[in-house]
């Protein structure tokens, strides 16, 4: 390979005096349109952009976190949007200027950020924190053990699961009956009977569930690693007939 000199400039000639290794500025150019018509960049009006279409912008840019964001949420009539991150820290933006308004320290990872109603809950380790934004109440909840990752509240519930649980949601069985749906590391996801807590049932997918929704008619869909959703209702339990 020829070595390159710093005369790449107007023009002049790079490399050796070896013919084999004689290019030009304007060889060099060339080559390179080659290469963009090749990838078909030169054509491509997006390269530096993180959009792509058409009918939504962006609005703002909320910078402050410097590690992945673990929680969004913008509670019930407030004008504050709260978010979480690994880096420790919940920060407070205001929605109508764009600006962080606080800071709250955690010290530690933030797992999982979810609200409901007037209360904020943030899961770390072994403990859930819990402020209502209203009455500004400030409460931790221990009992989970480990880092908590995954929330959800259902019939004035707080659910809480810790490592080894992925994903949370709260759904009525065909009967009416609340059932806690939990997503595990095990690639299983876990249908709890509330209150009890019996295990009614355990789907097995490919990989690990970290999405899982709800629909109408005792439909849900759970989404594992492997990119497939799948469709699950319930149906109506048995009845034994009187002998």
């Amino acid at each position: 390979m020829p070595r390159l000199k710093n005369e790449s400039l107007c023009g002049r000639s790079v490399g050796s005096q070896d013919p084999d290794n004689y290019y030009t500025f304007g060889n060099l150019l060339h080559h390179k349109k080659l290469i963009l018509e090749h990838l078909n960049l030169d054509k491509c009006q997006y390269l530096h952009s993180w959009f792509k279409g058409h009918g939504v912008f962006k609005l703002a840019k909320l910078n402050g976190h410097i590690k992945a964001i673990s929680g969004i949420v913008l509670p019930s009539g407030s004008e504050k949007l709260y978010t979480a991150s690994r880096d420790g820290y919940i920060r407070v933006w205001d929605c109508h200027t764009g600006q962080c308004d606080g800071v709250v320290n955690l010290g530690g990872e933030i797992g999982s950020l979810i609200s409901a109603g007037p209360w904020v809950f943030a899961g770390i380790k072994d403990v859930v924190k819990a402020w209502n934004i209203e009455s500004c109440a400030d409460l931790s909840l221990d009992g989970p053990v480990g880092q908590i990752y995954a929330m959800v509240v259902d019939h004035d519930m707080l659910f809480a699961g810790a490592e080894g649980v992925l994903a949370l949601f709260g759904m009525f069985d065909s009967e009416g009956k609340p059932i806690l749906l939990c997503s595990c590391n095990d690639n299983s996801v876990r249908l709890y009977e509330l209150p009890s807590f019996t295990e009614r049932a355990r789907i097995f997918a490919k990989e690990q569930v970290r999405a899982i929704q709800i629909g109408p008619g005792g439909l849900f869909f759970i989404g594992d690693g492997t990119g497939q959703v799948d469709v699950w209702k319930w149906q109506a339990e048995p009845t034994s007939l009187a002998s």
